[in-house]
């Protein structure tokens, strides 16, 4: 967005990372996203919802947190079967042997 009328300092740290206040006036531009940490703005919007720069920040966060990697999806899948067989060997082991201590052995080693 632009300013359109005032002036003020804005925090835009969730966008730019920066911590300094940036002083803003008529005519500045400005991220949504931003805080007014002093000061009386009027605005301009540009653009609104996904087009903005948070908006587009929020969508790329979200497809990372959706998309595996081959590594993850295999200890995903491997996960699904090692521990389960952890389990059985473990018993296995305890029925024949009647040694819980290998048992528990096998389980903390697992």
């Amino acid at each position: 967005g632009e300013v359109i009328f005032g002036a003020g300092t804005t925090n835009e740290s969730s966008i730019t990372g920066e911590p300094i206040p940036v002083s803003k006036s008529l005519g500045d531009k400005v991220f949504a996203g931003t805080i007014l940490e002093n000061g009386t703005i009027q605005l301009r919007t540009d653009k609104i919802g996904e087009d903005t720069t948070f908006g587009k920040i929020i969508e790329l966060v979200e497809e990372a947190q959706d998309s595996k990697s081959k590594a993850e999806r295999f200890i995903d899948q491997f996960s699904k079967y090692y521990t389960p067989a952890v389990l059985v060997l473990a018993i296995l082991v305890w029925l024949i042997s009647r040694n819980i201590e290998l048992a528990v052995t096998i389980l903390v080693l697992g």
